[in-house]
């Protein structure tokens, strides 16, 4: 997973280096987790927002 300054956040597959999904904020991403289980997502955002993500069917 990564955050960036250009207000997106990707999930990658690490074997092949395929973005899976991405999604997008108003502002640049600052920190990004993926929860123990695979399916969560927490993240913050330049703006002070933080953002919960389930991701599902992946």
């Amino acid at each position: 997973m990564s955050g960036s300054t250009d207000k997106t956040l990707k999930l990658w597959n690490l074997a092949t280096g395929e973005e899976i999904t991405s999604f997008t904020s108003d502002a640049g991403f600052k920190v990004c987790a993926l929860a123990p289980d695979g399916a969560g997502v927490v993240a913050g955002d330049r703006s002070g927002r933080v953002h919960f993500l389930r991701l599902a069917g992946l």
